[in-house]
């Protein structure tokens, strides 16, 4: 009775174990995906951002806060408060270059120059933007 019952355990893990590695070698043969035309891997984008502000008179403006801002898609929600992605400073030049990552789901930005005795804003979409320019 023994030996039988050995032979009846032995058989089941042979078919589940062979089930498994058929299981296994399926997966393995399956690398084929549909992806929808314009599908994102990533969930952010780098922009290359060249910022500059200078005064009335077209000397630059050193030390200017920059900030990036994400502008929320449903522009009916005044009340929430804009999701800020970047803050700068000019340099003695009056630039601020640098290279950011926006999320995917960002489509709109507002960019924000102030200091004390001098505030500007743009909006700027980003649809096909790899690089952003914006002089105050």
């Amino acid at each position: 009775m023994m030996n039988s019952t050995l032979k009846v355990i032995t058989a089941a893990s042979l078919l589940t174990l062979s089930g498994h590695c058929l299981a296994d070698n399926d997966a393995k043969r399956s690398l084929e995906i549909d992806v929808p035309e314009g599908f994102m891997f990533t969930s952010h984008r780098e922009i290359d951002l060249d910022i500059s502000v200078a005064d009335t008179d077209g000397s630059p403006l050193s030390g200017i806060i920059i900030r990036v801002q994400a502008i929320p898609a449903d522009d009916q929600n005044q009340d929430m408060k804009p999701e800020t992605i970047f803050i700068g400073r000019t340099n003695e030049s009056g630039w601020l270059t640098s290279e950011v990552d926006f999320p995917h789901y960002v489509k709109k930005v507002r960019i924000v120059a102030s200091s004390l005795g001098f505030e500007g804003q743009r909006e700027i979409d980003l649809t096909n933007i790899e690089y952003l320019s914006v002089s105050f």
